[in-house]
């Protein structure tokens, strides 16, 4: 009992942080921990001072996360879309992507983070690109929008778009648009090619 009086009245046990001075015996009666009152290492001698260690790594981690997030955080969303319009019926059929754009200081673009979608104007489009009354190599006016740049081809009868040396259809839109979003395109061409044989005809 008298080591036990020689124990601080703030200490507190290591495990639970219940309140050791006054016990009868050197046991916590929250854990059931024992400790040695002659041995500051066996107790919590300074529970104030710990409790404030404890705020200042919690606030180390929460600063470093918010850094980590802002360093590696999105810096906008870029959007592309390219339509096309058959110029006999005026059916329509837009493709759209998004995609966020990494902080500078990354040199790549975020792996897998994107989405696009695909749209038809008119119902009349039984399958994507064609309309029910004419056929693939018609005259097909090709807008699109990456960015701020915007730009769009009026192909003659039996061509197809083609952007930066891609042919561009509505199946091959998001792949185009993919290409036109990439951090290390610096331009954008646009004409028409022949389309293949065996569909202009």
């Amino acid at each position: 009992m008298i080591e036990m009086a020689k124990i601080p009245p703030q200490a507190r046990c290591l495990s639970c942080g219940y309140r050791l001075r006054g016990l009868p015996e050197a046991v916590c009666p929250e854990c059931a921990r024992a400790f040695d009152p002659l041995d500051p290492t066996t107790f919590d001698a300074d529970p104030s001072g710990r409790r404030k260690r404890k705020w200042i790594v919690r606030g180390c981690v929460g600063l470093a996360l918010v850094v980590l997030l802002f360093g590696l955080g999105p810096r906008r969303l870029l959007e592309g879309d390219l339509t096309f319009t058959c110029l006999h019926c005026t059916d329509k059929q837009t493709i759209r992507r998004w995609e966020l754009v990494p902080p500078r200081w990354i040199p790549m673009r975020y792996p897998g983070i994107h989405w696009w979608s695909g749209n038809t104007g008119r119902s009349k489009s039984d399958t994507a690109g064609q309309c029910k009354e004419h056929l693939y190599g018609v005259s097909i006016r090709a807008e699109f929008r990456v960015g701020s740049v915007t730009g769009s081809t009026t192909p003659d009868v039996g061509e197809v778009p083609w952007i930066n040396e891609q042919i561009t259809t509505p199946q091959t839109a998001p792949d185009v648009l993919k290409s036109l979003m990439a951090p290390s395109n610096t331009g954008i061409t646009i004409g028409a090619v022949p389309a293949p044989d065996d569909e202009a005809k």
